[in-house]
């Protein structure tokens, strides 16, 4: 428990972080109980802070720089295009 307050006390705009639901954003917006967060350029979402699940450090950072794409791992049509004569539409 002293870690999580630790974390949510540490925050700051700029900051990278991680919900616990998953969701990336960078801060632009603190208060004692909530953060906003930009999910896409110019998208700011509030969330509560105690959604915050942890920082993103340089070194954790999965996609590189912020403006990296990640490649997908096939095309929507590898995924849908299917060869059996019995699929329905």
């Amino acid at each position: 428990m002293q870690a999580t307050i630790d974390l949510h006390n540490s925050l700051r705009v700029g900051d990278r972080v991680h919900t616990t639901s998953g969701l990336i954003g960078q801060i632009k917006g603190i208060t004692d109980d909530e953060v906003q967060l930009e999910i896409a350029p110019g998208v700011v979402t509030t969330w509560m802070k105690l959604a915050v699940r942890d920082k993103i450090e340089a070194d954790d950072d999965v996609a590189g720089d912020a403006g990296d794409a990640i490649e997908p791992q096939s095309s929507a049509t590898e995924i849908t295009d299917s060869t059996d004569p019995n699929r329905r539409n």
